[in-house]
């Protein structure tokens, strides 16, 4: 590659195409437009892109061929807008139509739409409702549509008390309807938008255990072998492996249940930047279904089928495989990535086609968005497709810094590799990271050389003792107890980490645009260190972007002294923190601390930060 080439964006047709669609459906987020506005403009586009696609110019240079790209990703844009407009469009007879301001007590039934989350004290279903009737009285049930959350608590000093209830089933619930939580503080979670993104469009909190009633299985056969599957693994977990942390832990990352994992144990991955292993995706895809891939060859070969029907057998066989496990597991976005990742990837060996990495994520990217267009919100959306993208194009520039004969040992080379990686994909989370949660941290670029191995003998050993319990017993329990001691190696290293390893962390809200805008194009002239001219280009950019960043407070005039109050939720009554204009903080009150909660820790940390 020439020092100074330019990109050839056209190499990268499904990133555009992602990009695009992301742009439509922001587009549809900030502005307030009818769908038909949108319909309107994607048919105009589509039609003069075919009017300039079809003139026929003599001239050497034309600007028909970019005028005509042009209108294409503004189809595609409107596009994005259309499905964004469509998702959150709520017909006639719509549950959040039904939400009541009163205590009165309804009854609802419904199908269960996802895996039920069961914790010791709480019970969590979505529900797709299809009728609705008041408990006070005999009249006939109204028919609804819509999806809601229902909750079940157990009373206080009690265990939860609960028919069991499966994905697929429908019930009879009777309790309160209400509308979704608002962000009760500046700085807190907001539940009801992310609810939202779900869609999901009201809460409802079930009276108690009775009201929970079961009425028939409504499972299709690929919902029922769902069920059983992750019934059958929980059961071969609780048999085979000796420890309840290694049970958990397990249960996590097999299933992408963290629920029963205790909280300061996920605090712990948290602060040493290590969550990412705890969420279904590239390493656990890569060791279910690449290795499933490479074992088929061998054995379908035996058939002499020819390479070409041998490699489309395995390849099916190896992605139905995966796209079980990817139900299994939850199908996540980070698992879902992954799979249509690696489904292009097998689909590439069989066809003899080889593909961008870049160009894979935008196909990804572009499922996910079609399926559920909120996805381009959320925090786990962004961390994936962030982390993954900035391993591509960075890793290759810390690589150049790497001498070439420290990569003569195939051990040093696995360490350097994995740091190199690590590197890349913490910086390439940092802005994510630090404008949702105000904390990153640098711990996992060392720790990832440990606890990736760890995480891998962990799944391997479970998946063995998976396979293993249907051939004996005696070897699920080795394996099973293999799986433990490594989990138990990867949760010691994770709480030394934690100790030890804290100071290396930035913590740091940054929610100011220029903020953003200067570390993202830093990273991205990082990228392009080869090519001087755009390098350069995008580090004044973001020169540009801390210049403007610091000259903000004096154009709004923040610089001068003034008196700050601001109240705060604390549950029972509010928090006051008075910022005098001498620069001194006052804190009145910090809410309620108690062996359940601590409102000081949960909500007036967040905001001090």
């Amino acid at each position: 590659m020439r020092p100074d080439s330019t990109i050839h964006w056209n190499t990268y047709p499904a990133l555009l195409v992602a990009g695009c669609l992301g742009a439509g459906v922001l587009a549809a987020h900030l502005l307030v437009a009818p769908m038909w506005v949108w319909i309107t403009l994607g048919a105009i586009s589509i039609g003069l892109g075919m009017w300039f696609q079809s003139r026929d110019s003599r001239r050497l240079i034309s600007p028909f061929p970019l005028v005509t790209t042009l209108l294409i990703g503004a189809a595609v844009v409107s596009a994005g807008a259309v499905r964004m407009a469509s998702f959150e469009a709520t017909p006639a007879g719509h549950i959040s139509s039904h939400v009541l301001e009163s205590d009165t007590d309804i009854r609802i039934e419904g199908r269960i739409a996802d895996h039920p989350v069961v914790r010791p004290r709480q019970l969590r279903m979505i529900v797709d409702v299809d009728s609705l009737a008041p408990t006070a009285s005999e009249g006939p049930s109204i028919s609804v549509s819509g999806r809601i959350q229902a909750t079940l608590w157990a009373p206080w000093g009690d265990s939860l008390r609960a028919p069991e209830v499966l994905h697929g089933d429908r019930v009879q619930l009777t309790g309160r309807l209400e509308g979704l939580p608002r962000r009760r503080n500046p700085a807190d979670f907001d539940y009801g938008r992310f609810l939202a993104r779900q869609g999901v469009h009201a809460v409802f909190t079930v009276r108690d255990s009775a009201a929970v009633m079961v009425l028939r299985s409504e499972r299709s056969t690929l919902e029922d072998l769902i069920v059983r599957l992750r019934s059958y693994v929980r059961h071969e977990i609780e048999t085979s492996v000796p420890s309840e942390n290694g049970q958990m832990l397990l249960t996590a990352l097999l299933l992408g249940d963290r629920t029963l994992l205790d909280s300061e144990v996920q605090e712990q991955f948290r602060r040493t930047g290590l969550m990412h292993l705890l969420a279904v995706s590239g390493l656990h895809v890569l060791l279910v279904g690449m290795v499933i891939f490479q074992l088929l060859g061998p054995l379908l070969r035996r058939f002499r089928l020819g390479w070409y029907f041998t490699e489309l057998a395995r390849a099916s066989l190896t992605l139905t495989l995966l796209g079980v496990y990817m139900l299994v597991a939850g199908a996540s976005v980070s698992v879902v990535r992954a799979v249509v990742m690696a489904a292009l990837l097998i689909g590439g060996i069989v066809l003899q086609r080889s593909s961008h990495t870049l160009n894979t994520l935008g196909v990804a990217a572009v499922v996910l968005l079609l399926m559920r267009p909120t996805q381009l919100f959320d925090v786990g959306f962004q961390l994936s497709f962030a982390a993954v993208a900035a391993i591509v194009v960075l890793q290759p520039r810390f690589r150049e810094f790497v001498p070439q004969h420290w990569m003569e040992r195939t051990w040093i080379r696995g360490i350097l590799l994995n740091v190199v990686v690590s590197f890349g994909a913490v910086l390439g989370t940092l802005p994510v990271l630090l404008y949702h949660f105000g904390y990153a941290s640098l711990a996992g670029i060392v720790l990832n050389v440990i606890a990736i191995p760890l995480t891998a003998g962990t799944l391997l050993a479970g998946l063995i003792c998976l396979f293993g319990s249907i051939i004996s017993a005696s070897l699920a329990g080795a394996f099973g107890t293999t799986a433990d001691l490594f989990a138990g190696l990867l949760l010691t290293t994770t709480a030394l980490g934690d100790r030890w390893m804290s100071v290396l962390s930035v913590e740091r809200f940054v929610t100011s645009l220029p903020a953003i805008a200067a570390i993202t194009l830093a990273l991205v002239a990082l990228a392009q260190w080869p090519r001087p001219r755009n390098r350069w280009r995008l580090a004044l950019g973001s020169v540009g972007c801390v210049v403007l960043l610091t000259w903000m407070p004096v154009v709004q005039g923040n610089l001068s002294p003034k008196l700050d109050l601001v109240f705060l939720d604390v549950g029972h009554g509010d928090a006051v923190v008075l910022k005098m204009p001498s620069g001194q903080t006052v804190l009145v009150d910090a809410g309620e601390r108690n062996q359940f909660v601590d409102r000081g820790r949960r909500t007036l940390l967040p905001h001090l930060q």
